[in-house]
C-alpha cells in the first residue's frame, strides 16, 4: 500500500465511525404517570352528601411540558428529553388531587369530582401550582396557593397554601415520579 491508499483508508475509516455515530441507537425514553396515595384500592360506597368539583387546576407552562422538569440549581432547570410524562401533566395532577380528596374524605360523605363533570357542586376547590419540581436522589417541591369557595366561585371560604418538600429515596427518575406523587 502506498502513502495514498492509505489516506484514503483513513478517510474512508474515519467517515464510517463519524457516519455510524448518527445511526446508534440512543437510549429508550421513559414515561411515567403519577399515582394517588392509596393506589389501586377500592374504597367502600357511603352516601354522598356534599360534592366537591375540583378546577381549575393551573400550572405554569414551563412545568406543563412532556419532559420532566429537573431542577440543578436555585435559578437553573433542565428539561429531561429521555424521562417524560406519559400524559398531560395538568389532567395528571387533577386526576391524582380528585382521587386523593375522594380517599380522604369517603367517610365525611364527600364526593370530589373535576369541574368538567361535576353538576351542581356545593363547594369549588381551584388550585394554582406555583412550583413542581425536583432533584433526584434529593426531593421534590409542590409549592400551591388553593382556594374553597362556593358553587359559582363568588364567595371565597378559605384560601390556603401549600408548600411540601418529599425526599426521594433513590437518584433515579421512578424515586423522583414517586416524591411527586406524594407532594400532591
Amino acid at each position: 500500500m502506498n502513502k495514498t491508499d492509505i489516506r484514503r483508508l483513513v478517510v474512508i475509516l474515519s467517515g464510517f465511525f463519524l457516519f455510524s455515530g448518527c445511526f446508534r441507537e440512543s437510549a429508550p425514553q421513559q414515561f411515567y404517570t403519577l399515582n394517588s396515595i392509596l393506589h389501586g384500592t377500592v374504597a367502600e360506597k357511603r352516601p354522598v352528601r356534599i360534592v366537591v368539583a375540583l378546577g381549575p387546576v393551573l400550572i405554569p407552562d414551563i412545568v406543563d411540558k412532556p419532559q420532566i422538569l429537573v431542577r440543578t440549581g436555585e435559578n437553573q432547570i433542565q428539561l429531561s428529553e429521555r424521562n417524560r410524562w406519559a400524559g398531560s401533566l395538568k389532567e395528571d395532577i387533577t386526576r391524582v388531587l380528585t382521587e386523593n380528596l375522594n380517599l380522604l374524605l369517603e367517610n365525611e360523605g364527600v364526593r370530589a369530582m373535576t369541574d368538567e363533570i361535576a353538576i351542581n357542586p356545593s363547594f369549588r376547590i381551584s388550585v394554582v401550582v406555583n412550583r413542581f419540581d425536583g432533584r433526584p436522589g434529593e426531593s421534590v417541591l409542590l409549592n400551591a396557593v388553593w382556594t374553597i369557595s362556593d358553587q359559582g366561585a363568588k364567595n371565597e371560604f378559605f384560601v390556603g397554601t401549600s408548600i411540601i418538600r418529599e425526599l426521594t429515596v433513590a437518584s433515579d427518575f421512578k424515586s423522583l415520579v414517586a416524591a411527586h406523587s406524594r407532594a400532591l
